[in-house]
């Protein structure tokens, strides 16, 4: 692996600012790696040294032609902080910033992001060729940018008065009151009952058919008392779906995401699908990410699939020792892909 020291690091309470001179000619190769000159922190009396780590052109084929950053723990102590990393212009203007949020970093674990933003798309915001990295390291939680479209909606919000607010308010709750009643009581134009164990739903032919060429199909044959039961799912899990079906919204979505891509994929139901695994794809974390490998490779969700990959091969040598790594050999072909790819990632190193 080819590696140079470039760039100055300047603090600035838990800010750290590095500037690389040159940057669309730094690195030619995928697996090239820059690093920064060390920095310290003192938190909660721990002192730490700390080191960045960019890939301009991707550390690995699985990042190829992406930015890869990094931040590295230099020091033995296990210490647990909030991180974002932020790509700001002369100004000081964020042009790009991802939060890592609360990871514990030691001597061998180590986090950031495998694909930051594409390369190109790096090289167009820049106006001097210089990029400028600013990393945040807190031990309290990184609250986002708002964006000007969400400043402008906050400030058009102070001028409601408490009179339209209590309108809105009570016009939401009458359209959940509106779906409870239309699923869950007597409706003299619904077509269809959903059972699930003891408990039943009263729907629109109408509607779900829309939704879901599956149930479409369904709905064209007998079905006896118009009575459809549904098992191996949860009822509030169900209960979630046809609240989809019906408004285009889920509530809770991150407690139910698994088993709520599992009923888009028996019903087709792509963009539910893709609200789900979007929602996984945040939880996965170096604990659940074999279990979300599997999961991602059972259900051909390549989005979460990728995203797991890249931990597991950026973190090889941590997570290779985790019972739920060595329980793969039970799935070789998706063993096969991961040995792949932690292979495939040293030859782009080397």
């Amino acid at each position: 692996m080819s590696s140079s020291k470039v760039g100055k690091v300047s603090s600035v309470t838990s800010e750290y600012k590095w500037v690389i001179e040159n940057f669309c000619t730094s690195c030619k190769r995928v697996g090239e790696v820059l690093l920064s000159p060390e920095f310290s922190t003192l938190i909660s009396d721990v002192p730490t040294q700390w080191q960045l780590g960019i890939y301009p052109k991707g550390e690995g084929y699985t990042s190829n032609q992406c930015l890869s950053i990094y931040l590295y723990n230099l020091s033995g102590a296990n210490i647990t902080v909030n991180v974002s990393f932020a790509i700001v212009d002369g100004n000081g203007k964020v042009l790009l910033k991802k939060i890592l949020g609360e990871k514990s970093f030691n001597k061998t674990l180590n986090w950031g992001f495998p694909a930051f933003a594409c390369s190109y798309d790096i090289m167009d915001i820049l106006d001097d060729d210089k990029l400028r990295i600013v990393c945040k390291i807190s031990l309290h939680p990184i609250e986002s940018i708002k964006t000007l479209q969400q400043e402008e909606e906050d400030d058009n919000e102070k001028f409601l008065s408490e009179q339209i607010k209590e309108e809105k308010n009570r016009v939401r709750l009458l359209e959940f009151d509106i779906f409870e009643r239309m699923i869950t009581e007597e409706d003299k134009f619904s077509d269809v009952t959903f059972k699930i164990g003891n408990q039943t739903w009263k729907a629109h032919k109408c509607i779900l058919a829309k939704r879901s060429s599956v149930l479409a199909t369904m709905f064209q044959e007998e079905i006896k008392d118009n009575v459809v039961e549904i098992k191996n799912v949860e009822p509030n899990v169900f209960m979630e779906f046809l609240r989809y079906a019906y408004s285009g919204k889920v509530n809770d979505i991150e407690k139910i995401a698994e088993e709520l891509l599992f009923l888009a994929v028996r019903y087709k139901l792509d963009t539910l699908f893709g609200i789900c695994e979007e929602t996984l794809c945040e939880e996965v974390n170096f604990e659940s990410v074999v279990e979300k490998l599997r999961f991602a490779h059972n259900y051909k969700a390549s989005n979460l699939k990728k995203t797991a990959m890249q931990l597991i091969v950026s973190n090889a040598k941590n997570i290779v020792v985790l019972p739920s790594f060595k329980a793969l050999t039970d799935t070789p072909d998706l063993l096969y892909e991961v040995l792949l790819s932690m292979a495939m990632h040293n030859i782009y190193k080397e």
